[in-house]
């Protein structure tokens, strides 16, 4: 084949590294993309497609509504404080700091965007590798 004898044809070689801090940063940006389209729509929800057998024994794919919860809070002023969670946990944006004050919930779209931009970009994977490297609390309960 002519064809064959114009390409270039190199053994394949599988990858088989995944890269945590390239998960991490998926992660943290798909949440961040979830927080963007709450801000926009108060009653989305998320949805999971889960595989159920029906009444025949068959296998179908059912899309399951999951709640998503919000990242900031509304003062009595107007003021919103907005937190970045990568999983259930907050992330700690600076020293001891680990919310935004924003002046009104108009704000909320941009800043989350430049959070999710910061995120792609692998600016906040230090925050992230700082939050999962606090221990979980332990049952401290004495054993008698």
């Amino acid at each position: 084949m002519e064809l064959l004898k114009t390409l270039k044809l190199p053994q394949y070689q599988r990858n088989n590294t995944s890269n945590p801090v390239l998960q991490r940063r998926v992660k943290l940006a798909a949440g961040i993309s979830e927080q963007i389209q709450l801000a926009q729509n108060p009653n989305y929800k998320s949805v999971n497609v889960r595989a159920v057998a029906d009444d025949n024994g068959g296998i179908r794919a059912v899309g399951v509504a999951k709640r998503v919860l919000r990242w900031w809070c509304m003062s009595t002023d107007g003021t919103v404080q907005l937190t970045v969670r990568y999983g259930s946990r907050v992330l700690e944006l600076a020293k001891g700091m680990d919310a935004v004050e924003l002046s009104s919930v108009d704000e909320l779209v941009p800043v989350l965007e430049q959070f999710k931009a910061a995120a792609e970009l692998g600016e906040m994977d230090d925050m992230v590798a700082a939050q999962l490297a606090k221990t979980k609390r332990v049952n401290t309960q004495k054993q008698y």
